[in-house]
C-alpha cells in the first residue's frame, strides 16, 4: 500500500517539474495586479481636449476623469491591497453650443476599468507626449484642437498638445474604447 502512495507522489513530483508554472501557480495565491496609472486614492488624472469645431469661435470641451470612487477608497485606506480596487472613469462634456461660451460640463457615461482599459489610456497618455516632443511644444495657438493631461490636485504631471493641423485623433479613439462613443 505504501509502494502505491510512493509512487503517486513520486508521479506528482515528476508532473510539476514537467509543468512547473501550472504547479507553482496552483501553490501561491496571485497578487492583484498594480494600476498602471499609478495611485490614485487621492488624487484624479484628468484627460481634457478643448475642440475647435467653431474656428476661432471655440468649440466644445470635454473630460475624462479617471479616479478611485470614495466609499472604495475608504473601506482599504490604510491596506496594502488598495491596488486591487478598480478605477472608475467618467466622461463630461461641455453643455454649450458654438460660439457660446462654456456653462458647465456635464456627465455622460462612467465605467470602472479594466486592466486593458488602463493599458489603452497609458498608451494615449505617451501617444500625447510623443506628439508633443515632435512639435517640440511649440505649436500654442488659438486654432486647433488642444489635448491636456493632469492631475488634478498635484503637478508632478501635465502634457499639453495643440494640434492645430487637426490631425491627431487619440483622444476620441480612447473615449470610444473606455465609453463606446
Amino acid at each position: 500500500m505504501w509502494k502505491l502512495g510512493f509512487r503517486l507522489l513520486l508521479a506528482t513530483l515528476s508532473l510539476c517539474a514537467l509543468l512547473p508554472n501550472r504547479c507553482i501557480s496552483q501553490r501561491k495565491p496571485s497578487s492583484p495586479p498594480k494600476h498602471l496609472l499609478g495611485n490614485l486614492r487621492y488624487d484624479t488624472l484628468l484627460l481634457a481636449a478643448d475642440y475647435s469645431e467653431c474656428g476661432e469661435f471655440g468649440g466644445h470641451h470635454e473630460i475624462i476623469k479617471v479616479y478611485m470612487q470614495e466609499q472604495e477608497r475608504v473601506q482599504l485606506r490604510n491596506s496594502p491591497d488598495w491596488e486591487s480596487l478598480p478605477l472608475t472613469a467618467a466622461w463630461f462634456v461641455d453643455s454649450t453650443q458654438c460660439p457660446q461660451p462654456r456653462v458647465k460640463l456635464v456627465f455622460k457615461k462612467q465605467r470602472l476599468l479594466q486592466m486593458e482599459e488602463e493599458t489603452s489610456i497609458k498608451q494615449y497618455i505617451q501617444a500625447l507626449l510623443l506628439e508633443n516632443l515632435k512639435d517640440n511644444g511649440m505649436t500654442m495657438s488659438n486654432a486647433g484642437n488642444h489635448y491636456q493631461v493632469k492631475k488634478a490636485r498635484r503637478d508632478d504631471l501635465q502634457v499639453t498638445y495643440w494640434d492645430v493641423h487637426d490631425s491627431f485623433s487619440g483622444f476620441e479613439v480612447l473615449r470610444k474604447r473606455l465609453f463606446g462613443r
